[in-house]
């Protein structure tokens, strides 16, 4: 680790910046930032504009790696530093997507009621049930 590596550390640390987001701002592994924290005793001292509540709301800085955010203006605010970034936190935050495609439908071969997402023209509840119900039309056809 590089004098440099580690004046970033304590002064992001001393921000309130996590082990996580530190170590991807300065290209350090995980552990390696957490175990130079707890050696070198660097609290993480939580500061009113960069708690977790606000930090997650605050359009200056990603949501995801804490990165401040070049906003462009007369444009939609970016939540967000990369594509890289975007996909990792909807993939860790499954919970707050806002999922609104959800359509109830009646299986065509087994006359089950089932709920999917996403596809509005949705005629078997599985695989299964679709692959049944052709060869049972593939029967009666022949």
């Amino acid at each position: 680790m590089t004098n440099e590596q580690k004046e970033a550390l304590a002064h992001l640390r001393s921000q309130g910046l996590g082990y996580v987001s530190i170590a991807k701002m300065v290209g350090l592994s995980v552990n390696t930032v957490k175990s130079y924290c707890r050696r070198n005793a660097l609290p993480c001292v939580k500061t009113d504009s960069f708690s977790r509540g606000e930090k997650k709301s605050n359009p200056l800085y990603c949501r995801y790696c804490g990165k401040p955010l070049n906003q462009k203006p007369a444009s939609k605010p970016r939540k967000f530093c990369s594509d890289k970034c975007r996909l990792a936190w909807w993939n860790s935050h499954p919970a707050e997507v806002n999922r609104k495609a959800y359509y109830s439908f009646v299986c065509a071969h087994c006359g089950k009621t089932y709920t999917v997402y996403g596809r509005k023209n949705s005629k078997f509840c599985s695989q299964s049930c679709a692959g049944l119900h052709r060869i049972k039309n593939a029967e009666i056809d022949s």
